[in-house]
């Protein structure tokens, strides 16, 4: 595999044969890239974004490079965390020698506003609810004082990079992130392709690792990216001329990786609760089943949904530190109430003495509890639902 098979004829990096392999296989894509959280759509949009912008720099006008900041802004609206790849990119197209270069990043940021105007517009009408959500939740409340934040997020970064997956994707990327330093790259622009896929990496990894807390998860954002620059990597090592054995080498690569999947799908598979729709269905009939229409319900989001049922103000998100939830407990003022078995709130209020009714509802992880028809009336003065 020659250099010049690494780059499309309009100069722009392709895609090797491993790169898409790295990533398909990769064990955090796979499972938490096909599901219902915004990651599979984050790397479609981030390296749509990253392949538009490379191209816009090869063509007259300035319409690539609109799309290109478009796609980009996209990704930040789906999620926050891809927001150093929008600021990579437009660092990129400011710091570039060529004469549109202002032209082309006015138009890439122009394009990035075009997918934030309903946030725009969504702010302007409830400012503090929206600045709360996408700043001061993520700045302030993510975490109470408990715990050891620091460990924590070392311990995420260790499983995506100590795993043997990370550790082959890493060691490959470095490898090929130092070809755009070497001299077997004779192409400047294709030289400066690399390292922007390179910075993106680097930064997209240390604005992952600063919330309290991250989580390994998160880590898939950059996946896409390092494989691009794992593939180029291996590349270097197969057609290095101290290289004998190559079709050995890359068969023990590749092999090495799919047999990573096997570990993270164990530790996984123990470490995280899971329980199909089913429970939920079940959850929520009982629910409708014993609650009156206009009775308050505490549940998982989960349950609201399945349930037809609006939350109560201020617990459409479970982790809102301003919730009234506790207090709520205490006043008996839900007719029903959904929780976990082993939170400790099912001890500290005596929900089995409040209510007169329970359920117990078994997953095959966990148990949830059900109370209704109140023992008590709600305390004085609160409004009875």
């Amino acid at each position: 595999m020659s250099l010049k098979d690494s780059a499309n004829h309009d100069g722009g990096l392709r895609f090797h044969a491993q790169s898409p392999f790295f990533a398909r296989l990769n064990f955090y894509v796979l499972c938490f890239g096909t599901v219902g959280l915004p990651f599979g759509l984050c790397l479609l949009l981030s390296v749509g974004a990253f392949k538009l912008t490379v191209r816009s720099t090869r063509t007259a006008g300035v319409s690539k490079s609109f799309l290109a900041g478009a796609v980009a802004g996209a990704a930040v609206a789906s999620s926050l965390l891809t927001t150093p790849i929008v600021l990579v990119l437009a660092g990129w197209l400011a710091l570039r020698k060529a004469s549109d270069r202002n032209k082309k990043l006015l138009s890439f940021l122009a394009g990035a506003t075009v997918p934030l105007l309903p946030v725009v517009l969504i702010g302007l009408r409830a400012p503090h609810q929206v600045f709360f959500d996408l700043v001061e939740y993520h700045l302030f409340h993510r975490v109470g004082s408990e715990g050891n934040m620091i460990r924590w997020n070392l311990r995420e970064l260790f499983n995506w990079f100590g795993s043997i997956q990370g550790i082959i994707l890493t060691a490959l990327a470095v490898v090929g992130f130092g070809r755009s330093y070497s001299q077997t790259e004779p192409d400047d622009a294709r030289r400066s392709e690399i390292f922007l896929c390179g910075l993106i990496s680097i930064a997209v990894a240390v604005f992952l690792a600063i919330p309290r807390p991250t989580f390994s998860f998160y880590f898939l954002l950059l996946t896409r990216f390092v494989s691009i620059l794992a593939a180029l990597g291996l590349e270097r090592i197969l057609s290095s001329d101290r290289m004998r054995n190559s079709g050995w080498v890359l068969a023990v690569v590749l092999g090495l990786y799919c047999v990573g999947l096997g570990p993270e799908a164990y530790k996984m598979r123990r470490e995280i609760f899971h329980s199909d729709h089913s429970m939920v269905e079940m959850l929520a009939n009982q629910i409708n089943q014993v609650t009156p229409a206009d009775g308050w319900v505490f549940a998982f989001e989960q349950v609201y949904f399945e349930a037809g049922r609006l939350p109560p103000p201020g617990l459409e998100n479970s982790f809102n530190p301003y919730s009234k939830a506790n207090q709520w407990l205490a006043e008996n003022r839900f007719a029903t109430v959904c929780m976990m078995a082993n939170d400790p709130r099912v001890k500290d209020f005596d929900l089995f003495g409040r209510y007169s009714e329970s359920a117990a509802v078994s997953g095959p992880d966990f148990t949830v509890y059900l109370f209704w028809n109140r023992a008590a009336s709600p305390s004085p003065g609160v409004t009875k639902n």
